[in-house]
């Protein structure tokens, strides 16, 4: 793979997943794909991707409320956001756990996994909703 080494090209990767995330909810793709060409530090690259997946969440609901895709009669009860909170402060605690015993490599195979599962998946539902 080739190496980037200047770190701007974070920003055409970081708005590329901007954009996957806001159409089709998978950002991950293309931030793993960076991650491997910068040679990003796993232990760091997994610790920065939690604000930037909740920058990306709210980016997307923005933009989808301002151009009218969503309205926000759409959107959920705000106990129903206290719920999804108390979800994600788990899922980091549990994070931190688990990254105490999952070594590097191995959380950067499932990284490539996981965001590969999601672009075949983004893919499958985008040609599901093409030529259903």
């Amino acid at each position: 793979l080739p190496h980037l080494t200047n770190p701007a090209w974070l920003v055409p990767f970081a708005a590329l997943g901007a954009f996957l995330n806001t159409v089709s909810g998978v950002a991950a793709p293309a931030l793993v794909i960076y991650a491997l060409l910068s040679r990003w530090d796993q232990r760091s690259f997994q610790a920065t991707l939690q604000p930037v997946f909740l920058l990306f969440g709210a980016l997307s609901v923005a933009v989808k409320v301002l151009i009218g895709a969503t309205p926000l009669s759409v959107l959920p009860d705000p106990w129903i956001l206290l719920v999804i909170l108390a979800g994600v402060l788990v899922a980091i605690a549990i994070g931190g756990q688990l990254s105490k015993r999952v070594s590097p490599q191995k959380a950067r195979a499932a990284a490539i996994l996981v965001a590969g599962a999601g672009a075949v998946s983004a893919l499958i539902r985008g040609l599901i909703g093409a030529l259903g």
